[in-house]
């Protein structure tokens, strides 16, 4: 029985449509490529702290995408918001312990990621940064964060006409 549990919610795993599948392998290409160019820009341990955060804020962006996609199949959406704001009074919880679970352990992987990230940057401090390497690699985050599906919806939602 719990096996057969598990797989129904293994194969609900999924990320949204192939245009967000494709944004959001993109973003993470992006990013990947900044953390592999980001000891360009780590001048103290104050910017290896922001880097540090910025990871933690992209994987927590993520993450908080892939469980809203689970539930939704459309990733995030205005019955993610709706339920954030006014809570969840009436749910059961007992058939998503496994979402729930993954979605803890994908918070707690953030954290630990993002902690590695500022320790080993934070011994990479360069005396004199490189300029046009460390503004690629900001670059490179920018456009991760652009590309991400779940910002496609907050920068896509004022646009939307509620009559359509």
């Amino acid at each position: 029985m719990l096996i057969k549990s598990y797989n129904a919610h293994v194969n609900n795993l999924r990320i949204g449509t192939a245009y967000e599948l494709f944004f959001y392998g993109l973003s993470l290409g992006l990013f990947l490529l900044f953390l592999f160019t980001c000891k360009n820009r780590t001048q103290n341990s104050k910017s290896a702290f922001l880097g540090a955060l910025v990871v933690f804020i992209y994987m927590i962006l993520s993450a908080f995408y892939i469980v809203s996609d689970y539930f939704t199949g459309e990733g995030i959406n205005d019955a993610v918001i709706f339920h954030l704001l006014y809570g969840l009074d009436g749910s059961g919880f007992g058939d998503y312990y496994i979402i729930i679970a993954f979605g803890v352990g994908l918070f707690i992987s953030s954290l630990i990621f993002s902690i590695v990230y500022y320790r080993l940057m934070k011994n990479v401090l360069l005396e004199t940064p490189k300029k046009v390497r460390g503004f690629f690699s900001l670059m490179l985050l920018l456009s991760a964060f652009a590309l991400h599906p779940s910002v496609h919806f907050f920068y896509a939602k004022p646009f939307k006409n509620d009559g359509d």
